[in-house]
């Protein structure tokens, strides 16, 4: 049998030490849980024949996928842009080589869509459901080369759709969509050069760890969570090696990590650059989302809430089964011990390959690429909050070893485990198929609950406190209202500046206004955080020289500081936007005439 090019799995020399086994009867008494399987059909190496034809079944679904959510973007979506989306495509009218939180990916993607087809909702989103598709395609490749199961991984395939989080981000666009289709695909090629063919020439190989390189760095451009990939890669690479005598670090090791590094350090040239050029400010922003600003000590409560926010955003099912698996391959991997790079040769052969061996290196491989995730924002967790999304692909590899962990316990020969894990699985899916279709239009649940009371200081019910959707909603009638005021301040000879208090408004009213002017934000002269818009010059906050004189119509409250800046400011109006009768958004409209300057206040961060 020829030699594997390179890899932690590739065979390094002719004498194979003989692995530790354990003891079975002490593995299985271990705990209640019975022993991570595979599927009965994992063992059987997939022929390029057979894997062809699962190819082409994955390809047709992710393409009608793309196009039956394309059709509901189109035509049949209630929702405006969300404050991020519209955030991004701001962004996107002013190219650069970074942004205030983020690197440049999202808005070259918005960009490069919107040149095409135009400035039109779907068109923002387009880039978005591309990317949910290619992550589906990436979840069949990697579940396939990890268990050798084309049928297991178009089972992953079609249950990722029952996934509302997978399905929100193939839909919305934010950083993610582009973020997990990069980590995911990352995540296949690097199973390809830990795992490699045993004809891999060794430029094959620098090319496959240049192509890796190159996805990392292309994610760390949307988000910068991305470069933990660098860290569990090297887990993995250290924990795979740790009995093996030569091992990467001595055959090659150098040309490989540059073709690895070159691409990631050429994606962090225009960041760095950019912040070179702005006081660094991405970095205080990262650092304050972090809590490395935090003087407010141990949040205590923090590692529970971010859990306990964790088991809510994957619909409590998902969130046992990846944590499960996770404690059940953990188990195994301690009492087989890492495996070691000499001794999993036998892995590559179709004949030769060992269930056990495969089955644990592949453990160790999903787990290097999950549970560091996790545990960074855990930590991260007792000094600030974290938002639901940011460990979002831990639970790409999480799923995979989830996808085996589960299967294995659905053909268990424990009868109640069997049937548990069966009926869980039967639940997880068809609820979260019905929330994937009710989140779709939520305005569907509204006829459940009562009209909200009047007046309207006592509309605290309703789909404000439980639909989130409602973020997005009503921003086209909120920029009707302007349009209609705005036309009666030019019958009188006014040209007004339109402007916005926060970073979350402006990005909307550029959108939706019919000349998607330039908007501006007022964060900082009602003590509100940085954003992007303070970067953007001139602008009424920091060069008031440029708009001394005007009439400003604002939208959002507006502090007794910044209603001094102006010699007159006409009572503010209410504008609501309903839903089958319920009111889902409510804005204030301030027209301020006579602009002199703000008093600029101390920014509440960054």
């Amino acid at each position: 049998m020829a030699l594997p090019a390179t890899g932690p799995f590739a065979k390094l020399g002719q004498n194979h030490n003989t692995a530790r086994r354990p003891n079975v009867a002490l593995v299985q008494r271990s705990s209640f849980l019975p022993q991570y399987r595979l599927p009965a059909d994992s063992s059987r190496f997939a022929g390029p024949e057979s894997i062809g034809v699962w190819r082409l079944a994955v390809l047709a679904l992710a393409t009608a996928v793309a196009l039956l959510r394309l059709a509901y973007l189109i035509w049949n979506c209630p929702y405006d842009l969300a404050p991020d989306e519209a955030h991004y495509w701001d962004w996107s009218r002013h190219l650069d080589w970074s942004y205030y939180s983020k690197g440049p990916g999202v808005a070259w993607l918005i960009a490069a869509s919107t040149a095409v087809f135009g400035n039109h909702a779907w068109a923002v989103r387009l880039p978005a459901v591309l990317c949910g598709s290619l992550t589906l395609i990436g979840l069949f490749e990697l579940t396939s080369r990890v268990y050798r199961s084309p049928s297991l991984a178009l089972g992953v395939v079609a249950l990722a759709l029952t996934v509302p989080t997978l399905a929100v981000g193939s839909i919305l666009m934010t950083i993610d969509a582009p973020y997990v289709c990069l980590w995911t695909w990352a995540l296949v090629v690097a199973h390809l050069i830990c795992f490699p063919p045993s004809n891999r020439s060794r430029i094959a190989d620098l090319c496959m760890w240049a192509l890796l390189g190159a996805l990392v760095g292309a994610g760390i451009l949307f988000k910068y969570t991305m470069v933990l990939f660098v860290p569990s890669l090297g887990v993995f690479l250290v924990l795979a090696n740790w009995r093996a005598k030569g091992s990467l670090a001595r055959r090659a090791a150098f040309p490989r990590l540059g073709a690895f590094g070159l691409p990631i350090l050429l994606s962090l040239l225009p960041i760095l650059v950019w912040n070179a050029q702005h006081d660094w400010v991405t970095f205080l922003h990262v650092g304050r989302q972090a809590g490395v600003q935090n003087s407010g000590g141990i949040l205590w409560l923090g590692p529970l809430e971010y859990l306990g926010g964790q088991f809510a955003a994957l619909f409590g099912f998902w969130f046992v089964f990846c944590t499960g698996a996770a404690f059940a391959a953990l188990r195994q991997v301690a009492y087989d011990g890492p495996p070691c790079a000499e001794d999993c040769f036998e892995l590559q052969g179709p004949g030769g390959a060992t269930t056990a061996a495969w089955r644990r290196a592949n453990q160790l491989f999903l787990l290097c690429f999950m549970l560091p995730m996790l545990l960074v924002f855990l930590g991260f967790s007792l000094r600030t909050r974290i938002e639901l999304n940011w460990p979002v692909t831990a639970y790409i590899s999480g799923g995979v070893l989830a996808a085996g962990w589960v299967a294995g316990n659905c053909v268990s020969s424990i009868g109640w485990w069997r049937r548990l894990s069966q009926a869980s699985l039967s639940v997880a899916a068809v609820l979260g198929l019905l929330f994937v279709v009710l989140m779709h239009h939520t305005e569907w649940l509204y006829s459940l609950f009562p009209k909200e009371a009047e007046p309207a200081s006592w509309r605290t019910a309703g789909p404000r406190a439980w639909d989130p959707t409602c973020r997005l909603r009503g921003w086209q009638t909120l920029a009707r209202e302007i349009e209609a005021v705005r036309a009666s301040l030019r019958a009188h000879g006014m040209e007004p500046v339109i402007a916005a208090n926060g970073w979350a408004l402006p990005g909307e009213l550029g959108f939706y206004l019919s000349d998607h002017p330039e908007v501006y934000s007022l964060a900082l002269a009602n003590g509100g955080r940085r954003s992007q818009y303070d970067f953007w010059r001139p602008n009424p906050v920091w060069d008031p020289e440029h708009f001394r004189g005007s009439t400003i119509i604002c939208v959002g409250d507006l502090g007794s500081k910044a209603r001094a800046a102006f010699d007159k400011v006409e009572p503010s109006r209410q504008v609501e936007h309903s839903v089958d009768g319920h009111v889902v958004a409510a804005w204030s409209i301030t027209v301020c005439h006579g602009f002199r300057g703000f008093e600029v206040l101390e920014p509440q961060g960054y």
